[in-house]
This record gives C-alpha cells, sequence and structure tokens, in this order.
C-alpha cells in the first residue's frame, strides 16, 4: 500500500482508501446521511472547491460521501465551503 490512504469506517463497515498521489490528505465528510434518490449533493460541495481551484479525490459510501483534500490547501478548502454557505465543522 503507497503512503496516502484512508480507513473510513461507517455504520455498514470498513472501507480502505488508498491514493496515488503524494501527499497527506484531509477528508472532509459530508456530515448527513441521503436517501439514494436524491441527486446532486456532492456536486454541492465540488463546485466551490473547483472555482477555488483546489483539487479532490471524493469518495462515496452507502450512506455519505467523503472529499479528501491536500493538507496543504485545507484552508482554503474550508474558505470557499463557507464562502458558498456551507457549515464547516471539527476541521
Amino acid at each position: 500500500m503507497g503512503d496516502s490512504w484512508a480507513a473510513i469506517h461507517d455504520h455498514d463497515g470498513w472501507t480502505l482508501v488508498e491514493s496515488r498521489i503524494d501527499g497527506e490528505w484531509r477528508a472532509i465528510q459530508i456530515d448527513q446521511e441521503f436517501g439514494l434518490d436524491e441527486v446532486g449533493i456532492l456536486l454541492q460541495i465540488l463546485q466551490p472547491l473547483a472555482k477555488a481551484r483546489i483539487p479532490v479525490m471524493a469518495y462515496s459510501t452507502y450512506r455519505t460521501d467523503y472529499v479528501f483534500v491536500n493538507q496543504k490547501l485545507i484552508e482554503a478548502a474550508v474558505i470557499a465551503l463557507k464562502d458558498s454557505g456551507h457549515e464547516v465543522t471539527g476541521i
């Protein structure tokens, strides 16, 4: 396994995600569960990050989504998300 990876534990078990990209990554969890028939939830998070030119690695589980951001860009990501109206906690 490479140097960059994450272990995600949720209601359904464990998921290991490995990134082949160098650097340290921070996970931003969308802390809300959505039905499988809802659309555009992840897009609402990705659009402000793309506008701020922040590259991400997105990962979805059955119940929620995660966006991984390089540690060096986490402050800019938080600002971009807050500026677009999202509440950001626990960072």
